[in-house]
């Protein structure tokens, strides 16, 4: 019976490692401009271009915290670490993907957050000794879409280690908005449909439409942590 259940915690660690992976080439394309990294990443955007750097990164840190949200459920944190990492990634995903919504929404310069962003997180990897970062990224706006999914996947990390009434459900339905966001994205492009990826103006500005990659990954890891929320559920039923 246990091993019946556990095969869907599996599935989940399978899906965070791929979002992992997938999201760590294009960081790697990116920051040392290896041009075939790129190639890979932007083949799968059907009509538009690849995933932006920071979007890259996050999916990253997304994908960590699927691997390791599934960890939690099979109780394989035993020394309490992985409830230090799991928020300590959640924040990070927040603190990226809020600022660049919050100054959306009341219409700071995307310039000067971008300025801001990219002096924090490029320093500590320019320390050490990786100079081809610093012509080879370009920061943009992901698209508002993609900023919401992502504060929702950094609130799904946080809310895996505190516990509350209806917890189970809050978090389904995250995992279900980030997978039908992606599912909704990854039709547009196939039927070539911008209004579905997101290519639209909003607050005045023009801001990228969402690649199919990107798209991917957010079913991917939707998916995956309904997978991991089943195997929860199922272990709390016996």
């Amino acid at each position: 019976m246990i091993g019946k259940i556990m095969w869907k915690t599996n599935a989940a660690k399978i899906s965070g490692y791929m979002v992992t992976l997938l999201g760590l080439l294009s960081v790697i394309g990116w920051a040392l401009a290896i041009d075939w990294l790129k190639i890979l990443s932007s083949r799968m955007a059907i009509h538009v271009g690849h995933m932006e750097f920071l979007a890259a990164i996050c999916f990253v840190l997304a994908g960590i915290m699927l691997v390791l949200s599934a960890k939690i459920v099979t109780d394989e944190d035993r020394f309490g670490i992985i409830e230090i990492l799991l928020p300590i990634f959640s924040l990070l995903i927040l603190l990226v993907m809020s600022t660049l919504l919050f100054s959306v929404i009341i219409d700071i310069d995307y310039h000067i957050t971008g300025e801001v962003i990219e002096e924090v997180m490029m320093q500590p990897i320019m320390g050490m000794g990786i100079g081809a970062m610093t012509g080879s990224v370009g920061l943009t706006f992901p698209p508002v879409v993609t900023m919401l999914s992502f504060v929702l996947i950094s609130l799904s990390g946080l809310f895996m280690i505190i516990d509350f009434q209806s917890k189970e459900r809050v978090l389904l339905l995250i995992s279900w908005f980030v997978m039908i966001i992606g599912v909704f994205a990854l039709i547009g492009h196939i039927i070539n449909y911008p209004m579905m990826y997101y290519h639209y103006d909003l607050f005045g500005r023009s801001f990228p439409p969402m690649a199919a990659d990107a798209a991917l990954l957010f079913v991917i890891w939707g998916l995956g942590m309904i997978f991991c929320l089943g195997d929860r559920n199922a272990q709390h039923s016996n």
